[in-house]
């Protein structure tokens, strides 16, 4: 089961949470987000490494990213933080979707 790649959408303190568990506990997770992240708790969130390049969450290193480059950075045992628009649904293929937009 934890060969699965998940896809949360959404990378404030819900999102950044749960892919952050998902992670530690072995799936392959990519997080996307707006441009301009919502979050108001924005270190205790992937949401930051948009603006900052990564962040650090319980651990857990977030690494902003263009979709090309994302399964290198799971490789390296981190995850991608990818920008969320229409065009990444057809970039991106993972078998579970997570909502965690507010």
């Amino acid at each position: 089961m934890f060969d699965k790649t998940v896809w949360v959408r959404g990378a404030g303190e819900m999102g950044s949470a749960t892919a952050q568990i998902l992670h530690g506990v072995g799936f392959r997770v990519y997080v996307s987000e707006l441009p301009l992240p919502l979050a108001i708790r924005r270190k205790v969130t992937f949401s930051d490494a948009i603006l900052t390049g990564q962040a650090d969450v319980e651990g857990t290193r977030g690494i902003f990213s263009e979709t090309d480059n994302a399964n290198k950075i799971i490789s390296n045992g981190s995850v991608p933080v990818l920008l969320d628009n229409q065009n990444l649904v057809q970039k991106i293929s993972t078998d579970i979707l997570v909502d965690a937009r507010m």
